[in-house]
């Protein structure tokens, strides 16, 4: 088993409280309020698989395209966290990894990675409460300690490879066009319910991909290695302006009695 650093999770939660529902009232049908097209959000999302556990806390602002506001789109920042134990990672270049003979594995022991990017976002409501919803880190930056890791290699003549203690994060993240991207970057694609006007929460699947760089270029003129996973994730959204419209509350009125002859 892997131990992660001292950044807590619960920490993440810290900054949202309890959730709380706020649910229509009945009143009689009234002229809708307009409502601005741009939307601010606030996230935060859990998740794992192979032997890999991550975290993000997100904040992103969306612009309803259409009438509706069914289909909205814009920009954000995601902070990512990530570790695990015992992770191969692979030539990075894409002109290595795209032939098994010239692909090279870097096994790390306990890598961990902090990473905050920019990215697009996007969601299209399928109805008032169920939507679908897409995101991807474009640019940013990455933080993270060294860790030890074992490279493997047809050009290391040691069947049980060359231990090497100095593995260093990529510290700059930038998304080229999926195969030679370069750094920390995260995907998502998920279904979410809008349980409220103010919360939403959501599930899906996240393609994770992170680097590390050995000090010196061991085999084949490299220095980087790039692991890609496939994580699960559930997650909550907050939208403190309200993501649709509440039903306005109505106004109690005092009836006077009136008394025998008076109009």
């Amino acid at each position: 088993m892997f131990r992660f650093s001292k950044i807590v999770f619960f920490r993440f939660f810290i900054l949202f409280g309890l959730a709380f529902f706020l649910f229509c009232e009945k009143s009689e049908a009234q002229p809708r309020r307009k409502v601005s097209n741009w939307h601010h959000n606030f996230g935060l999302s859990v998740g794992g698989g192979n032997n890999q556990l991550a975290a993000s806390l997100k904040w992103f602002h969306l612009y309803g395209v259409d009438s509706e506001q069914r289909f909205r789109i814009g920009y954000g920042f995601r902070l990512n966290f990530t570790g695990g134990g015992d992770i191969p990672f692979y030539s990075a270049p894409y002109e290595l990894r795209k032939d098994k003979a010239t692909t090279d594995t870097l096994e790390l022991k306990e890598p961990q990675l902090i990473s905050l990017n920019i990215g697009l976002y996007m969601t299209y409501s399928i109805t008032e409460r169920w939507l679908l919803g897409f995101n991807m880190d474009l640019a940013g930056a990455g933080f993270g300690a060294e860790s030890p890791g074992i490279l493997y290699s047809e050009q290391i003549p040691q069947p049980e490879g060359l231990l090497i203690a100095e593995n260093k994060p990529q510290y700059g993240n930038l998304f080229r066009g999926w195969r030679d991207d370069l750094g920390a970057l995260n995907t998502e694609v998920y279904v979410g319910y809008q349980l409220s006007p103010n919360w939403q929460i959501r599930g899906g699947i996240a393609r994770y991909k992170w680097e590390f760089r050995t000090p010196i270029a061991f085999v084949r003129d490299n220095e980087r290695y790039r692991s890609a996973a496939i994580l699960g994730f559930i997650g909550v959204i907050w939208q403190p302006f309200e993501a649709f419209i509440r039903c306005p509350k109505q106004k109690k009125v005092k009836i006077k009695k009136l008394k025998e002859g008076e109009f």
